[in-house]
């Protein structure tokens, strides 16, 4: 299991991990995330478009899950279709973690690289 604290997310081609999320205020008390809108994205290149991302996952799809949001966790699940189309060789995207708050206002609440490890065994 990884967590957003992280600059840099590592996962394995085709496995199954939960990326979990604690949203914090300036003062390292937790943001209330309750009601957020969250997006997630792994891309190749900064400029590439939303729809070019290689991963994907928001809570309007349900693969972003607020367990806690008055304590400011969350929890992005990572399936393995999501990097199993990848080559099989080290690749490295960029990433970030957006939350929108009930008032439209706009929060980036992780940014770095996701680092997606070959494989020797492909899943049974």
């Amino acid at each position: 299991m990884a967590s957003f604290a992280d600059a840099q997310i590592s996962l394995d081609r085709g496995d199954t991990d939960y990326l979990d999320l604690t949203a914090t205020q300036a003062d390292g008390t937790p943001q209330d995330i309750t009601g957020w809108t969250i997006t997630f994205t792994a891309k190749r290149g900064l400029s590439d478009a939303d729809a070019d991302a290689v991963i994907h996952k928001t809570t309007m799809a349900g693969t972003i899950v607020i367990t806690n949001g008055a304590g400011g966790l969350a929890t992005v699940n990572i399936v393995p279709a999501d990097t199993s189309g990848l080559v099989n060789r080290a690749q490295r995207f960029y990433g970030d973690l957006v939350g929108k708050d009930p008032m439209g206002g706009v929060n980036r609440l992780w940014r770095g690289f996701i680092r997606v490890s070959p494989i020797a065994t492909e899943s049974p």
